[in-house]
C-alpha cells in the first residue's frame, strides 16, 4: 500500500473511500453522527501515524474498520466515564442507559471475536463466510467443495461455542435483556 510509503495522495483517496463507509458503521456503533465524525478524524490520524504498519496488512479495509471499532469503543467508554463523573457530582444515581447497553454489546462482540479467533481454520472460515460475507450454507459448501450438512453442522458448533463463551463471561443475561428491551 502506497500510504505506508508516505504517499499523501493515496492517503487522501483512502480517506475519501473509507470515510464514507465508516460513518454509517460508527453512527450505528455509537449512536451519534457528531461522535462518528470525531472518531473518523481520529481513525485517519491513527492510520497516518501508523502508516508503516500498513505494509504488512493483508486487508487494509479490515484493518481500518478494526481501528474504527476500537476507537469507537474507547470513545464510548470515555463518554460513560464522563457521564458517571457528572452524575456523581450532581448526586444522581446512574441508570441503565444506551451507553451502558452499547458497552455491554461491545463486550459481547469482543467475546465473539475472541471465540471465533480460537476456532480451527475451517470452522473459522465457514463462520466468517456465513456471518461476514452473508453466504448461505449452499453457497459456502459450493465454494469449499464440501457438503451442505458439513457447513450446517460446523455453523451449529460455532454458534454453540460462542453462546457458551458469552454465558461464561456472564453476558448472556445482558444479551437477552438487550434483545427483550428492543
Amino acid at each position: 500500500m502506497r500510504i505506508s510509503e508516505g504517499d499523501q495522495v493515496a492517503f487522501t483517496h483512502c480517506y475519501a473511500e473509507y470515510g464514507k463507509m465508516l460513518r454509517p458503521f460508527l453512527v450505528k456503533l455509537i449512536g451519534t453522527r457528531d461522535g462518528a465524525d470525531e472518531i473518523i478524524q481520529e481513525v485517519f490520524l491513527k492510520v497516518w501515524l501508523h502508516r508503516d504498519r500498513l505494509a504488512g496488512v493483508e486487508s487494509p479495509r479490515s484493518w481500518v474498520f478494526r481501528v474504527a471499532a476500537n476507537t469507537g469503543r474507547n470513545w464510548l467508554k470515555k463518554q460513560l466515564t464522563m457521564e458517571v463523573h457528572m452524575r456523581a457530582q450532581q448526586g444522581t444515581v446512574p441508570v441503565h442507559d444506551h451507553v451502558t447497553d452499547r458497552l455491554d454489546m461491545h463486550r459481547i462482540a469482543d467475546v465473539v471475536q475472541e471465540t471465533v479467533g480460537a476456532f480451527p481454520p475451517q470452522r473459522k472460515l465457514i463462520y466468517q463466510m456465513s456471518r461476514e460475507e452473508g453466504l448461505k450454507p449452499g453457497e459456502i459448501a459450493a465454494r469449499l467443495e464440501i457438503s451442505v450438512s458439513t457447513v450446517k453442522n460446523t455453523l451449529l458448533s460455532a454458534l454453540k461455542a460462542i453462546r457458551e463463551n458469552i454465558e461464561q463471561a456472564g453476558l448472556l443475561g445482558t444479551l437477552l435483556f438487550l434483545f427483550i428491551k428492543r
